[in-house]
């Protein structure tokens, strides 16, 4: 997926009304109950500021607490080295494509969603890609 392509996904996901205002800024309309009833108003961001606004990340996954991370399916290359079998025949080594299914465990302890997945963003060598997989 293109960068504008996942900030739409998240976006559609957060349920957020926005507008593209160029090809790397997005305009979204935010509401907030007040005293005389309802305010609607509009902050544009570049998509960098977009992917690491707190208003985006708690709109997108949330105030709870679940441990976030859950079941994962992820494929690796796994270098398997030569080995010598007891009968003096010898395995080449090679790279093999393995699947690796796990359950991740809860490392962001009291963290809201939003919080922890805002945090591997910032981290992530690739924060869009980081989003893209995780929304």
């Amino acid at each position: 997926m293109t960068k504008q392509e996942v900030i739409t996904k998240a976006l559609k996901k957060a349920g957020l009304e926005y507008d593209y205002t160029s090809k790397n800024s997005v305009k979204i309309w935010y509401k907030r109950v007040i005293e005389d009833g309802l305010e609607i108003y509009a902050k544009e961001y570049t998509f960098t500021e977009l992917v690491f606004s707190h208003d985006f990340a708690r709109a997108l996954w949330g105030e709870e607490h679940d441990c976030g991370a859950g079941y994962h399916k992820k494929r690796e290359i796994m270098h398997i080295p030569e080995r010598k079998l007891s009968d003096g025949s010898i395995i080449p080594a090679k790279d093999e494509e393995i699947n690796l299914d796990y359950v991740a465990y809860c490392l962001h302890g009291t963290q809201k969603n939003w919080q922890y997945h805002l945090q591997q963003m910032v981290i992530a060598e690739d924060p869009i890609k980081y989003l893209g997989e995780n929304i």
